[in-house]
């Protein structure tokens, strides 16, 4: 392609054409020489107001698909994936936007939700809001691959998916909210089929939570009973623990999670 008689519109959609909805600026100054830096920013915005590219970080752009467009909204899965590989960053969707991947959506999540190991600040682009939680380990054994048309995305499994809204619960709405979302996401999780890794994801206080809410909340004994004979194999010990991370109550921890109740959980008719 001649750029000397190409402008960035019509490179951006021989690109479409071809399937390529990402590019980055090192491949526009590459691909315009004779264009000032000015110049493309310039055009890169004039374009961002139309409509026909995005942004989500800085350096790397979305070429909008034209039903996309009409809407008004790129949904994050459509570029996710390309967006934190280019930053060189390990991640996942997760939490609630992850449970509602798996079906679970008993409160539309307001924002996407992603975890990576990098501290990583929320924005808002094209109408959607981006939210980073920080995990230092990143447990790719119980992250699945879904499809969105741009290509694959990593999300965590129902069962990390779980793990992770009684650790990050003040990042969904807090533990009544986590606790909702946990019963409509139990159908999807199996407990028998993790291994022994699984219980190296988070702290053991994380595993007594999430199944004292299993046994005594949700009332799914089964579930439960899985969850606590794995916790067993794994040699998790368990200790007096309040059921949400903070002051301990003044009782005494009555079930096998040996979890103290220094709060109530207000839950939905489930």
């Amino acid at each position: 392609m001649n750029t000397n008689e190409t402008s960035l519109n019509d490179w951006i959609t021989q690109r479409v054409l071809r399937g390529k909805y990402f590019f980055t600026m090192a491949e526009i100054t590459e691909s315009f020489p004779q264009k000032t830096q000015f110049v493309l920013r310039t055009d890169l915005n004039r374009l961002t107001k139309r409509g026909v590219i995005m942004s989500p970080c800085r350096n790397f752009y979305v070429a909008v698909p034209e039903e996309y467009r009409l809407k008004g909204v790129v949904p994050p899965i459509f570029y996710i994936d390309n967006m934190m590989s280019f930053m060189g960053k390990p991640y996942y969707v997760a939490l609630l936007s992850a449970a509602a991947l798996h079906g679970a959506a008993h409160q539309a999540p307001q924002a996407f939700m992603v975890i990576t190991n990098d501290k990583m600040r929320s924005v808002v682009k094209n109408g959607t809001r981006l939210d980073f939680v920080t995990r230092k380990y990143i447990p790719t054994a119980f992250l699945i691959k879904k499809r969105s048309k741009s290509g694959d995305f990593n999300v965590s499994s129902p069962a990390l998916t779980a793990i992770d809204l009684i650790e990050y619960e003040a990042n969904v709405g807090g533990l009544s909210r986590a606790t909702e979302v946990l019963a409509e996401l139990l159908e999807t999780i199996d407990f028998k089929s993790v291994d022994a890794e699984f219980y190296k994801i988070a702290q053991t206080p994380i595993y007594q939570r999430l199944g004292y809410i299993l046994e005594e909340v949700l009332d799914e004994k089964a579930q439960a009973d899985t969850l606590y004979e794995g916790c067993k194999n794994a040699g998790l010990t368990f200790r007096k623990t309040p059921l949400k991370k903070g002051r301990m109550a003044e009782q005494e921890s009555a079930t096998r999670w040996k979890i103290q109740e220094n709060i109530t959980l207000e839950i939905d008719e489930l």
